[in-house]
């Protein structure tokens, strides 16, 4: 598979912003994309944002270099944490880490 010049991968994400939440698809797309998108200017958000499927819900994962930038977020909508390995190899479509709790937090905050 070929990438475009100067696009972020997704390890390339995973690496430079590795404090990550998942919202619920529809609570930030469509008539709902002003708020969580307008709270996170300014912040230590990505430019990209990546989906995972799980139980057939869909979720939207910002990710974020500062993990208070992260945790203001989660507590301002409500988003659950998402870890970077939860989406490696062929366990990608894992539940959010809220569902199954990792050994051991990426960041020293308890991040659920």
């Amino acid at each position: 598979m070929s990438r475009r010049k100067g696009e972020l991968s997704p390890a390339g994400i995973d690496q430079g912003w590795p404090h990550q939440v998942a919202m619920p698809y529809d609570s930030c797309t469509g008539k709902n994309y002003g708020a969580p998108h307008a709270f996170i200017r300014g912040l230590s958000v990505c430019s990209r944002t990546h989906t995972v499927i799980h139980s057939g819900e869909t979720y939207l994962v910002f990710c974020f270099a500062d993990v208070e930038d992260a945790l203001q977020f989660k507590e301002a909508f409500g988003g659950i944490a998402f870890y970077p390995e939860d989406r490696r190899g062929q366990n990608w479509n894992r539940p959010p880490s809220d569902v199954r709790r990792p050994q051991k937090p990426l960041d020293p905050y308890d991040f659920s």
